[in-house]
């Protein structure tokens, strides 16, 4: 508990003091006032802990004559043995000697780390006794000859070791070749281990399991299935069997497809996969531009010698935690795909709900979108499933709402030829959708290559399977195209082409302006070789 403070300086109990217990009266009245700050502190401190200030007048003088007092600088004399002359002012004040280099060896590892083995021990008083034999030695300098307990003993610094001097033979490079080395070894072991070893064991043929407190426990494959007790907690375990193959029904997916593959359903071919298809309510709709756009689901459609056969693969999961059958879909049609090569019916296939269309049925087929007047559709000629899209009306069945199937310009050609090659009669046109591929051709400014510009620009970047390409740039101003290969080899617009609108036109000067052409990937040209011609 602290107590309270007295800036009075008085010895007497003040009111609050008396409401103090007798032990608290006594710390209280063995504290006195800081002179500075006022602040209680205990008698016999040296600075007060509030502020800092000395409470002892002659420390305070002798705190401060030291700090006035200047710090001396010792100076150690040179040894003879170290002192070097001076050399001249070209020299730099210094006088260069040259230090014969001594070869460096490497040291055993247990030399590195202050062990040494027996063998080591051996080896070191061999070289000892052969550099006291060989000529040249200390006594061929007028030296001495070490003794037999300085051989045999820890040599003191700066002495030599085995021929070479222990500054040397502890040199940075010396220890990082011996690191080297070593991690080369450990590499090596390593490598080894992870061959022969598998979970982390260090038996061949073992493997790592843990106990239910996170004990490692190492056993083998004969031990799979058994029972047994850790050996550390004392737990029991059970070591886990081989896993089970889980990557089965992969594997029979997979063979499905392959075998579909090479005849792909049998009679029922070809296969159009991911079609849109809408149920529309009459009374739900709502005339407008793109209402029915996301409104659909995905089917596959097959054509046959029966007729057309409309298939939902797998239905959206309504349960607990949302959809899911939508990712089955590539495995369910693989397996339906197998079903009609091995000649079943339909009623039989693995597709949750199968429509099949009859020949007399396919007659119904008509365009509702786009049309050449507004009154020939019921959606008065708005284009409810998007622009440039094409949607064909299915027949009518009793109790469903109204079918319609909606494709891009590539889908619906494809629908449109597997329709005709069943029903040749039955002719689908889509009104103002091109029926096949036109281009305007040009050539580069640059590169002479050709630029084959498709038409109906609109449609094909509606359709997502077209896949349509930058191929070049028209001039607003007179006409000039380039290619984009040319545009970034001269870096007309910046590298990327943004500023192609303010750039200047080659050929009138004026502003190039952005009139992109487009084209398909089967008729995007390259620039040629030298020597070639331009290839497509």
């Amino acid at each position: 508990m602290s107590t309270p403070s007295n800036n009075s300086g008085s010895a007497f109990p003040t009111e609050n003091e008396e409401s103090l217990l007798p032990g608290e009266r006594v710390a209280a009245a063995s504290e006195v006032p800081c002179p500075d700050c006022g602040e209680k502190v205990r008698a016999g401190l040296v600075r007060c802990w509030n502020c800092g200030c000395f409470l002892r007048e002659d420390i305070a003088n002798k705190f401060q004559k030291m700090q006035q007092a200047p710090q001396q600088v010792i100076f150690s004399e040179l040894s003879q043995t170290e002192a070097l002359p001076l050399g001249t002012e070209e020299d730099g004040g210094f006088q260069l000697r040259v230090v014969e280099a001594t070869p460096a060896r490497t040291l055993p590892q247990s030399e590195v780390y202050g062990l040494t083995s027996s063998e080591d021990a051996d080896d070191d008083d061999g070289d000892a006794e052969a550099s006291a034999d060989a000529p040249g030695t200390a006594e061929a300098k007028g030296g001495s000859a070490p003794s037999e307990t300085k051989k045999k003993g820890n040599p003191p610094p700066d002495t030599a070791v085995g021929g070479v001097a222990h500054s040397v033979a502890t040199g940075g490079d010396v220890l990082l070749e011996v690191a080297l080395s070593e991690q080369a070894e450990d590499r090596k072991r390593r490598k080894k281990r992870g061959v022969s070893m598998k979970g982390g064991a260090r038996t061949p043929g073992g493997f790592v399991i843990f106990c239910p407190y996170g004990c490692q426990i190492e056993v083998r494959d004969q031990h799979r299935g058994m029972t047994g007790q850790c050996p550390k907690c004392r737990a029991p375990f059970i070591v886990p069997t081989n896993p089970p193959d889980y990557g089965h029904k992969e594997r029979q997916v997979e063979e499905a497809a392959v075998a579909a593959s090479t005849s792909p359903t049998g009679e029922w071919t070809p296969w159009l996969i991911d079609v849109h298809v809408h149920d529309v309510n009459p009374e739900k709709l709502k005339l407008k531009a793109g209402s029915l756009v996301k409104e659909f689901a995905e089917m596959d459609l097959a054509f046959g010698p029966q007729g057309l056969l409309l298939m939902t693969l797998a239905k959206k999961s309504g349960g607990l935690f949302g959809g899911g059958g939508d990712k089955n879909r590539p495995e369910t049609r693989a397996l339906v795909q197998a079903h009609f090569k091995d000649g079943k019916g339909v009623s039989e296939s693995p597709a949750a709900e199968s429509r099949q269309y009859s020949i007399a049925e396919l007659s119904q087929l008509r365009v509702v979108q786009p049309t050449a007047t507004p009154g020939d559709s019921m959606f008065a000629g708005i284009p409810v499933f998007g622009e440039y899209q094409i949607a064909v009306q299915m027949p009518f069945s009793e109790g469903q709402h109204p079918r319609y199937l909606s494709f891009g310009l590539t889908g619906f050609r494809e629908f449109t030829a597997a329709l005709n090659a069943i029903v040749p009669e039955v002719m689908l046109v889509a009104h103002g959708a091109p029926t096949e591929d036109k281009f305007v051709t040009s050539k580069c400014h640059y590169t002479d290559v050709e630029i084959q510009a498709v038409e109906n620009l609109p449609w094909y970047q509606a359709d997502a399977k077209s896949g349509v390409v930058l191929a070049g740039w028209r001039c607003a101003a007179c006409g000039l195209t380039i290619s984009e290969d040319g545009r970034k080899k001269e870096n007309l617009g910046g590298k990327a082409g943004k500023g192609i609108a303010k750039a200047k036109c080659p050929k009138c000067t004026n502003k190039f302006g952005e009139q992109p052409l487009y084209t398909l990937p089967s008729h995007l040209a390259t620039p040629a070789l030298a020597g070639e011609g331009a290839s497509t």
